[in-house]
């Protein structure tokens, strides 16, 4: 230690010693964690490649004469490295960093312990990962990457166990997956699919984002927690499917310039338990459907909201609306507000809103115009009753114009 000292020009006498030995506590568990015979990745390759890995020879990391085996030291992926196991491997002593990515096209044995997963582990087209315990960190994100034919994930599958499992799935290979009978999973984090989702006896529970890119779909409908939210991501035109049929999300997203068809050929009425954003660019639009959308919470637009051309399509809205740059397509339909409490109608910058029928229809409380940004509101119907105010809500102008 006194060499250590000295190499660095530190003064020992004194206190002032001890907060940069503090400072340096770090680099020195650093240095000194690994120990002979531990392997890391050096780049993006196969895992039988030597190529792929540096080893530590005691003092520090040198090109690997060899690819690792179980029985060497602490394997570690790191970070922006994709290893690949090509065939039947056993590995040991595994940590996939925070940005790294094990995958396999065959069968990987976790020979015995923990196969420590904070960055991604990857199950390519005929692959398949069993034995010991996998442990997924705060970021750990299982990947299916198969191209051809669902992956049926079983209720022995270790890879996705029932508890502490993945934070993240992703279905990113064309050929989906299939939950097969006794595979009940929740997921905490992001679910995201571009193939079919499938269940023969299984069940999957979302309590983080559901998030549809293009080309993903279900075939059944998932059960939502209270703090999820279901993503429309496919960049195109989507006809809402199984993934909000039974059950209603909590939250919805519209985003990546995606049209969602909510009809898609159904009348039935749609809730969103929580609240509804429509990024720019993308739109949702219920075609000629005769049931209502119900939104519980808060709706967001700032892309096109386009309302049914058909009797009883309308919107029901029991938080606050805001447009910011949007736009809001009425087709002779009604807007109801009847949520308790007060509810604000606000265009972001400030301007006017414009609503074929509108109707108040609350129990307690007001809506209520934004004064910052100052918004007005038009009512144009030319026929009927274009402004309802029903029960025991009032219409608060808040010093501004209707």
């Amino acid at each position: 230690m006194k060499r250590f000292f000295k190499q660095l020009g530190i003064n020992r006498n004194g206190n002032k010693r001890v907060p940069i030995l503090f400072i340096l506590l770090p680099l020195w568990v650093q240095l000194y964690s690994q120990i002979d015979g531990d392997f890391r990745s050096k780049q993006t390759g196969n895992w039988t490649d030597a190529s792929t890995w540096e080893r530590f020879n005691g003092t520090s990391w040198v090109n690997a004469p060899s690819a690792p085996a179980s029985s060497d030291g602490v394997i570690t992926i790191q970070n922006g490295h994709t290893v690949t196991s090509t065939g039947s491997l056993t590995i040991d002593q595994v940590t996939v960093s925070l940005g790294g990515i094990l995958a396999t096209n065959g069968t990987l044995t976790n020979n015995s312990g923990n196969l420590n997963v904070n960055g991604s582990l990857q199950i390519n087209q005929g692959g398949y990962a069993t034995g010991g315990t996998y442990v997924y960190g705060s970021s750990g994100t299982l990947i299916f990457n198969n191209t051809s034919g669902s992956y049926g994930v079983n209720s022995d599958h270790i890879y996705w166990p029932s508890s502490n499992g993945p934070v993240n799935v992703t279905v990113q290979g064309s050929g989906g997956i299939t939950l097969n009978s006794g595979v009940n999973r929740t997921v905490t984090g992001t679910f995201q699919t571009s193939a079919g989702v499938s269940v023969s006896g299984g069940s999957l529970t979302i309590n983080g984002i559901n998030q549809i890119n293009a080309n993903g779909a279900f075939n059944f409908s998932p059960t939502y927690g209270s703090n999820s939210t279901l993503v429309y991501n496919s960049g195109g035109t989507y006809g809402r499917f199984n993934e909000w049929s039974t059950n209603n999300p909590n939250h919805v997203l519209i985003a990546n310039n995606t049209t969602l068809n909510l009809s898609n050929g159904s009348n039935t009425a749609r809730v969103i338990n929580g609240n509804l954003t429509v990024e720019s660019g993308s739109q949702l639009t219920m075609q000629s459907m005769t049931g209502s959308l119900t939104v519980m919470g808060n709706v967001t637009n700032s892309g096109t909201i386009t309302l049914s051309t058909a009797s009883g399509g309308d919107i029901y809205v029991g938080g606050n609306w805001t447009r910011s740059g949007g736009t809001f397509n009425n087709s002779s339909r009604a807007i109801f507000f009847n949520g308790t409490g007060t509810q604000v109608i606000s265009v972001t910058g400030g301007g006017s809103i414009s609503f074929d029928y509108l109707v108040l229809n609350k129990t307690s409380g007001s809506v209520q115009l934004s004064s910052s940004p100052a918004t007005n509101a038009t009512v144009t119907a030319s026929t009927g009753d274009v402004l309802q105010l029903l029960n025991a809500g009032s219409l608060d102008l808040n010093g501004q114009t209707m």
